[in-house]
C-alpha cells in the first residue's frame, strides 16, 4: 500500500523499515505524538521528510536487522523493538523541528527530486550543469537550488562533484582503470583538474587508490 521510494547509488547495502498506522491507534498508544504529527502532517498535504539518524536510533536499527534474521521468535523480537524505536523515533524528529532542523517538501516536490538525483548518478560520465537539469525537470534554477538543499543540505553541484569521486574510488580501487582512463571517462578532459578534485574530495591523490 505504501511502497518505499527512493534513490541509492549503485552498489549500495539497503536495509529499511517502515511503520503505518492510524492517527487514532497513535492517540491511544502515544498521545503526547500527536501534536507533533500535527504539525508535520496537520492540513493533510502530503509532505515527505528527511531526517538525520543519531547514534542511538542507529543502534536500535542494527539490533531490530539482527532480529529480522533470527530463526526464532523472529516477529515478536521484531515488533517488540518496532515499538521501542518509535518514540525514539518522535523524539529525535520533535528535537530537530525545534532546531528548525527538519525540513519538508511537498510530495510532488520531493519525487521530482529524487528523479533528478536519480538523473543526476546516472549521468556521472556526461558534464551536467544547472540548466540542464531545470530544461529537464521544468524547475526554475532558484527553487531547484532551495528544495535540494532543503532535502539533501548540500548543493547540486556538491552532490553530483561527490558521486563523480564515489565513482571514481570505486573505479581506481577495481584495479581495471588508470587515472587517465577514469578522468576522462567521468567528461573530465584535463587530468590535472581531475587529480585536484579527487585529492580536495577524498583527500588521496587518484595514483594512490590503484592497487599495487
Amino acid at each position: 500500500m505504501f511502497p518505499f521510494t527512493s534513490a541509492f547509488p549503485a552498489r549500495s547495502d539497503i536495509q529499511s523499515m517502515g511503520y503505518k498506522f492510524s492517527k487514532k491507534a497513535l492517540n491511544k498508544l502515544m498521545p503526547e505524538a500527536i501534536e507533533l504529527m500535527d504539525t508535520l502532517f496537520g492540513n493533510g498535504e502530503a509532505k515527505a521528510y528527511h531526517i538525520g539518524i543519531n547514534s542511538e536510533l542507529d543502534k536500535m536499527l542494527d539490533e531490530l536487522f539482527f532480529y529480522e534474521n533470527s530463526t526464532f521468535g523472529r516477529i515478536p523480537l521484531v515488533m517488540a523493538r518496532g515499538l521501542e524505536i518509535l518514540p525514539v523515533l518522535m523524539k529525535t524528529i520533535k528535537k530537530q523541528l525545534d532546531k528548525d532542523e527538519l525540513n519538508g517538501l511537498h510530495i510532488d516536490d520531493y519525487k521530482r527530486l529524487l528523479e533528478i538525483k536519480n538523473y543526476l548518478l546516472t549521468h556521472l560520465e556526461d558534464k551536467v550543469n544547472i540548466e540542464d537539469v531545470t530544461n529537464r525537470f521544468a524547475i526554475s534554477q532558484s527553487k531547484l537550488k532551495r528544495d535540494f538543499k532543503t532535502l539533501y543540505n548540500t548543493t547540486v553541484y556538491a552532490f553530483y562533484t561527490q558521486a563523480k569521486m564515489d565513482e571514481a574510488y570505486l573505479r581506481l580501487r577495481s584495479g581495471q582503470y588508470s587515472v587517465t582512463e577514469v578522468g576522462y571517462d567521468l567528461g573530465y578532459q584535463n587530468i590535472s583538474k581531475f587529480s585536484l578534485m579527487f585529492k580536495k574530495i577524498k583527500g588521496i591523490s587518484p595514483k594512490e587508490v590503484i592497487p599495487l
